[in-house]
C-alpha cells in the first residue's frame, strides 16, 4: 500500500517546504500473525501482554501476547552443500552500503563468499526516522530486493563457520541487528 505524506511544522500547523515523502506499507491479512524472538529482556520490565499497543510509523494497534512455538524454518545444518555449492536467497532487504565492490567475484560484506552469479530484481530505496536526534529524516538508501538470490561457491570449512552454517537463516551485510539481510540458506548444482 503506497502512501504520500508531507511533514508539517508543528507550532505553524503548514507544510515544510522539501519534506514531502512516500512510504509503502505491508497489510497482514487475517489470521496472520508478526512474532518477534527477544532475549536479555531484564525481568522487572513489564510485557504489554494481552492489551493493545501502538505499532510501527503509524500507531496501527496490535495485541501481544505470549507464544512458545518453534520458530524454526528448517533442520540447522553443518554443511549445506559438500560440493561448496551454496544459495542465500534474500528473505528481507540487503543493506550492501549501496557501493559493495565486488573484486574477483567475492565482496567483503558478503563475508568473502565468492558469488557465481546472482538473480536480482531492481535496488529499492529506504529511508526512515531518527528519533534519537529530533525526529529528522534519515538518508535513502539503496537495498537488494527481498527475493534476490546469490549463488555462491565456498571453499573450505572456515568459510562455513564464518557465515554461519549452522543455522538456517544467515544475515549478510549492514544492519544485521534491525532484521536486514536475512537470508535463506540452500544448495545448487
Amino acid at each position: 500500500e503506497p502512501r504520500i505524506g508531507l511533514e508539517r511544522e508543528r507550532n505553524a500547523r503548514t507544510a515544510k517546504e522539501g519534506m514531502l515523502y512516500s512510504t509503502r506499507h505491508v497489510r497482514l491479512r487475517d489470521n496472520v500473525s508478526l512474532g518477534v524472538r527477544m532475549f536479555g529482556l531484564p525481568e522487572e520490565w513489564p510485557l504489554p501482554l494481552d492489551t493493545l499497543v501502538p505499532l510501527g510509523g503509524e500507531n496501527r494497534l496490535a495485541e501481544c501476547t505470549y507464544w512458545h512455538g518453534d520458530l524454526s524454518l528448517g533442520t540447522p545444518r553443518k554443511r549445506p552443500s559438500e560440493s561448496g555449492k551454496v544459495l542465500f536467497a534474500a528473505i528481507a532487504p540487503l543493506d550492501l552500503n549501496g557501493d559493495a565492490k565486488f573484486e574477483g567475484g567475492t565482496c567483503e560484506l558478503l563475508k568473502g563468499l565468492r558469488v557465481v552469479s546472482a538473480c536480482l530484481d531492481r535496488a529499492i530505496r529506504i529511508g526512515g526516522w531518527d528519533y534519537r536526534n529530533g525526529g529528522n529524516p534519515l538518508p535513502m538508501r539503496s537495498m537488494i530486493t527481498p527475493g534476490s538470490v546469490f549463488f555462491c561457491e565456498v571453499d573450505d570449512d572456515s568459510a562455513y563457520a564464518r557465515i554461519g552454517c549452522s543455522e538456517e537463516l544467515v544475515g549478510f551485510g549492514l544492519r544485521t541487528e534491525f532484521g536486514y539481510g536475512l537470508t535463506a540458506v540452500g544448495c545448487w548444482g
